[in-house]
């Protein structure tokens, strides 16, 4: 068994990239209702679980 600690700044790194990643996100969906938000999300969600078959 290993134990792992992230530093704090590697936790910084973190914290940035998921700020970024959300921002990008509601960037991409920028227009869409909830409802077309919705959809996708449940189009995107088959699909991944479809190639997990393949």
């Amino acid at each position: 068994m290993t134990f792992v600690r992230l530093t704090e700044e590697c936790r910084s790194l973190i914290v940035n990239f998921n700020k970024e990643r959300t921002q990008f996100i509601r960037q991409l969906l920028n227009g869409f209702s909830e409802q077309e938000t919705n959809l996708l999300t449940d189009m995107l969600t088959r699909l991944h679980h479809n190639l997990k078959d393949l």
